[in-house]
């Protein structure tokens, strides 16, 4: 007896396997390190880059390691440490236009040092001894060529600390009572 066929229905086609996409997942990955990172680093730099005032008189240290110098910065002043490195920084008056960039030098002659931080050929370097009660022994200084720009080496013993000041003159009182109260040491 044959009856009737029953048919079955047509079975659905076979879904696709879906394929995992791993670009973009990694993609996704390294935005979010990236951004961890930058929101973890980006504080400090900026920290670091940014100049700091106060309404009263401060010490600032710049060290090599070897040998160090204790700057007084006055109240109203800005000081800006060297990126990175604790051998300098930068001293700024209170209307900005004048700056005084510090670091400690690896040479103890201080014609030398002053030769190597000059942005030009410099005049005669001029020595002076620091007033008695003060840490520092001498102060070496002259004028930069055709700029506005005083460049120095305060010494004691083989310590030496260099600057660069602009402008000058207009700035040099300024400059000498920032001079006079700075201690190298070893």
């Amino acid at each position: 007896m044959t009856g009737p066929t029953v048919m079955a229905p047509p079975t659905p086609p076979p879904l696709p396997r879906r394929r995992r996409r791993v670009g973009p997942t990694i993609t996704v990955a390294i935005v979010l390190l990236v951004g961890a990172a930058a929101v973890v680093v980006v504080p400090g730099i900026v920290t670091e880059l940014t100049p700091t005032v106060s309404d009263e008189d401060r010490r600032m240290r710049v060290s090599d390691g070897k040998s160090e110098a204790w700057i007084v910065v006055p109240a109203g002043w800005s000081w800006t440490p060297a990126f990175g490195d604790e051998s300098g920084g930068v001293v700024g008056s209170p209307d900005r236009a004048m700056t005084v960039d510090f670091s400690l030098s690896s040479t103890t002659d201080p014609r030398t040092a002053i030769e190597e931080v000059a942005p030009g050929p410099v005049g005669d370097i001029n020595r002076e001894i620091l007033a008695d009660g003060a840490a520092t022994e001498e102060v070496a200084y002259a004028r930069v060529d055709d700029r506005d720009v005083v460049v120095g080496a305060i010494t004691e013993g083989p310590v030496v600390l260099t600057f660069v000041s602009t402008p000058s003159p207009a700035y040099d009182a300024e400059l000498a009572r920032l001079l006079a109260d700075i201690e190298v040491t070893r």
